[in-house]
């Protein structure tokens, strides 16, 4: 369970927006960053949205999050990295915790696959 009260509270105002859960309640870790300059991250997501589409990555919701980049204002953004049993959520918020400016998503089950095909019997 989550118990970082301000991204908590602000999960909570954009849940819509969270395809990841239907309850906040169900994220069993979480992890944010220190605040990073916004250009760096800008930088650095651009740079993994390409490799995530050249190698048919599982990460969705990229075209968003570099258009909502674009338009973000502030010097500095927070990555926190959400996960419950079946999903895993990467959420950039404004330093304060009261502006969710974009969200990647990833299905755990599509990384997460038992190789069958070389199993012994």
């Amino acid at each position: 369970m989550l118990d970082d009260q301000p991204l908590l509270s602000l999960l909570q105002q954009y849940q819509e927006a969270l395809p990841c859960w239907e309850t906040s309640t169900q994220i069993t870790r979480s992890h944010c960053t220190r605040p990073i300059r916004t250009e760096e991250v800008k930088t650095i997501y651009r740079s993994r949205a390409r490799l995530n589409m050249m190698n048919n990555g599982p990460l969705q919701g990229y075209d968003k999050l570099l258009s909502e980049l674009d338009v973000y204002s502030e010097d500095k953004i927070v990555i926190c990295t959400l996960n419950n049993e079946m999903q895993s959520c990467i959420v950039f918020v404004n330093p304060s915790m009261t502006n969710l400016v974009g969200v990647l998503r990833m299905s755990l089950a599509q990384v997460i696959q038992p190789n069958t095909k070389d199993a012994d019997p």
